[in-house]
């Protein structure tokens, strides 16, 4: 086993909300590099007076305690299962319970990831949202309520916890190209003006690469920052 592959079993990560497309494609590059990870399944959120969704990821995070190491990375997946517009078109004041609910509780996890890394020797946060530039021209989920409610988390967190050598960020991840058929997109292009597309979809396979790399990073220069991934520029590019 090389230098970088011990590295690597040696910084394991957990990913917090597992089902669906990035999830399972950021679990199969895992498995592809032989990276160490925990998957934990919080879908679906159902507005009850339970703890199960926070229960099952304090519970990873407690057995990985229990081993005597911490994870090294933590990913939180507000992408999968997530579209604010639907909910809100479907059912207003119920989607204003959901929001609040799910928001309380995403932000909950993100509080024990810290806790989690500062009981050990600090770590990375990673928060993954969908950009919904591409919503404008195309039909894919929408989810501005998140997105800013856990930017502006991720900006406030990381000021605190920097001096326990954990960077907490956001990835603003455009839409892959998997989220609406070829021809979808295609028309959408056909239908502006050249300059008017303002990226074009990359496959989900490269958004897994591209957050796989970030993991392996033992001190990861930035922190609080909103880090785009996508071709073109990005809603929350700011």
């Amino acid at each position: 086993m090389s230098l970088v592959d011990n590295i690597e079993r040696q910084m394991p990560s957990l990913i917090v909300n597992n089902s669906g497309l990035l999830g399972e494609s950021l679990q199969d590059f895992m498995k592809q590099d032989a990276i160490d990870f925990v998957a934990v399944n919080i879908q679906p959120f159902t507005i009850q007076h339970n703890d199960e969704e926070k229960e099952s990821v304090q519970e990873a995070l407690y057995e990985k305690a229990k081993e005597g190491c911490s994870f090294k990375n933590i990913f939180i997946n507000c992408v999968d299962g997530f579209n604010e517009i639907e909910d809100y078109k479907s059912d207003f004041i119920g989607s204003i319970r959901k929001t609040q609910f799910v928001l309380t509780e995403m932000l909950t996890v993100l509080k024990y990831s810290a806790q989690h890394l500062m009981r050990g020797d600090g770590g990375s946060i990673w928060v993954l949202c969908l950009d919904q530039g591409a919503s404008y021209s195309v039909d894919t989920p929408y989810n501005p309520i998140m997105n800013n409610a856990m930017v502006a988390a991720v900006r406030s967190l990381a000021k605190e916890v920097a001096r326990f050598n954990i960077t907490v960020n956001v990835f603003m991840i455009q839409p892959p190209s998997e989220l609406a058929d070829q021809t979808v997109w295609r028309g959408a292009k056909n239908n502006l003006k050249a300059f008017s597309m303002k990226f074009k979809p990359n496959p989900i396979k490269k958004v897994a690469e591209v957050l796989c790399m970030y993991s392996k990073m033992t001190s990861p220069p930035l922190s609080g920052v909103v880090i785009p991934i996508g071709t073109g520029f990005i809603e929350h590019n700011y």
